[in-house]
């Protein structure tokens, strides 16, 4: 099997591939707007299974106790916890 060379470098291929995994916890450190509007440009054209599942994203702020956002519009409840 011929391997073709990937047209990213080994440091970002190790990033999005190799090493990359979904996040089970989260911290309190607070997301900037800058950085949000950084991660949705990176995204908002990524794949999403044949694009049969469009991806919706919702951007909340809310300060610490108080209670988790209404369910979505979809009709799912949020997580608990």
């Amino acid at each position: 099997m011929t391997t073709v060379p990937l047209a990213i470098d080994d440091t970002a291929a190790d990033v999005l591939f190799r090493a990359g995994r979904t996040a089970y916890s989260f911290t309190d450190e607070q997301v900037s707007d800058e950085q949000l509007a950084q991660i949705y440009e990176l995204m908002r054209h990524a794949p999403t299974a044949m694009n049969s599942q469009p991806l919706r994203v919702v951007f909340v702020r809310y300060p610490c106790g108080q209670s988790a956002p209404a369910p979505s519009p979809g009709g799912r409840k949020p997580p608990e916890g």
